[in-house]
């Protein structure tokens, strides 16, 4: 996408010339202390916005930041111009390494009890976004059928095919379904670091608030080399319920990269990706539970 245009410009506001940010697919710009946003669905913005702005009002956040989005125009309740978003700056840096996690983690579970206590209800225009994120969710919770989604790769399909024969082996119903609400389903790399830690690049899904953690878990397996400590340490997979949800953001993250594939994208970071350590490192997981159950039985 090309920059802004000067009417976007003048819609929120904004004096100088947009600069072009690192991350983000290089599709945002900055202009002094505001990020603009290309808008991929304008009822998705606007609901991301308004619920950031409920947060702001009703549970102004103490222990991180979020920015504030900007209305567009005289009417504060708009937040999208011709395709675009416009967000307050956040300074910070990214981090990485196993010492991340545990801030990560605790962030997450702090984010999403804030947003359950705004009393939101699931929006509907989720039922139509089929974007690959979206898509590769609904088949995670078997929700579709792969053989369902219209913009599939094959070629890369294949490539992954392995991993998600093994993925679905491990999975299992849920013991317990816990309530879904909204969550941000894409945290572990929209971070920035500072004195109060900052979250930026709102995905949202409604799921249950274990499984953005559960993302974040699959994350650190698939990117950055953790294994059984993270997982049982961190993330509290020591239970069934919770093991389940990481196998299944496993499987979100996996399936993503063969619907509308970008090429690029995949060629850079597909041959990084390890799902089948990942993968290995759950199945040691379950079977580590399931000698635990099989010892207590014996011992009662």
């Amino acid at each position: 996408m090309s920059q802004p245009s000067k009417s976007v410009l003048e819609a929120f506001n904004l004096h100088g010339t947009p600069t072009s940010l690192e991350g983000g697919r290089g599709l945002c710009f900055q202009v002094n202390d505001t990020v603009l946003k290309p808008s991929e669905d304008y009822e998705e913005s606007q609901f991301i916005a308004e619920v950031i702005n409920k947060l702001h009002s009703i549970r102004p956040p103490t222990t991180y930041r979020v920015p504030l989005p900007c209305p567009a125009g005289f009417d504060k309740t708009v937040y999208v111009q011709d395709g675009w978003t416009a967000w307050s700056f956040l300074p910070g840096g990214h981090a990485r390494g196993f010492d991340r996690y545990p801030v990560v983690f605790e962030l997450a579970r702090k984010f999403h009890s804030d947003l359950s206590l705004l009393s939101i209800t699931r929006p509907s225009f989720l039922d139509r976004l089929s974007d690959r994120f979206h898509e590769s969710d609904r088949l995670a919770w078997d929700e579709k059928s792969i053989s369902s989604i219209p913009s599939l790769n094959q070629r890369v399909l294949s490539l992954i095919q392995p991993s998600i024969d093994e993925l679905n082996k491990l999975k299992r119903p849920l013991q317990v379904t816990p309530p879904s609400q909204i969550i941000h389903a894409d945290l572990t790399g929209n971070i920035l670091y500072a004195d109060l830690p900052g979250i930026i690049d709102m995905t949202f899904f409604w799921r249950p608030a274990a499984y953005g953690e559960a993302i974040i878990a699959a994350d650190a397996l698939i990117w950055s080399a953790q294994g059984r400590e993270l997982v049982v340490d961190l993330y509290g997979g020591l239970d069934g319920t919770r093991i389940q949800l990481l196998v299944r953001a496993l499987l979100y993250r996996c399936v993503a990269f063969a619907i509308d594939s970008d090429m690029r994208f995949v060629n850079a970071f597909l041959p990084k990706a390890d799902f089948r350590g990942a993968t290995e490192t759950v199945r040691g997981v379950m079977e580590e539970m399931s000698r635990d159950t099989t010892e207590s039985i014996s011992i009662v």
